[in-house]
């Protein structure tokens, strides 16, 4: 009879040992899904990154572009003005120099 306890014993034991190691082997098939899945999310996410940068990029390129171009359209339109003022100048003391001329 004892040896008929410590046999039910013994298996329970096992049993429980065979419950126990079935139950870690579920837990590390699924930390290694969990941690495929968090790779895929990483992959994913650097993939994302990488794609923004590239617009980001590209979008600071054409506006640095524009910024160029206006500056260059400013300063040709402010040459053009400074020119328009030194003719109306010009145009101005001719005014003066023949409104002198006639009025002797």
């Amino acid at each position: 009879d004892g040896c008929k306890s410590k046999l039910n014993d013994a298996e329970d034991r096992f049993a429980s040992a065979v419950e126990e190691k079935s139950a870690l082997q579920q837990q590390v098939a699924n930390l290694k899904q969990s941690r495929s899945d968090l790779v895929g999310q990483i992959d994913g996410l650097k993939g994302e990154m990488d794609t923004t940068t590239t617009t980001l990029r590209d979008e600071l390129s054409q506006k640095s572009n524009k910024i160029a171009e206006l500056e260059a359209s400013m300063s040709s339109e402010k040459a053009a003005g400074n020119k328009l003022r030194s003719q109306l100048r010009e145009t101005n003391l001719r005014l003066k120099d023949l409104t002198a001329e006639r009025e002797r």
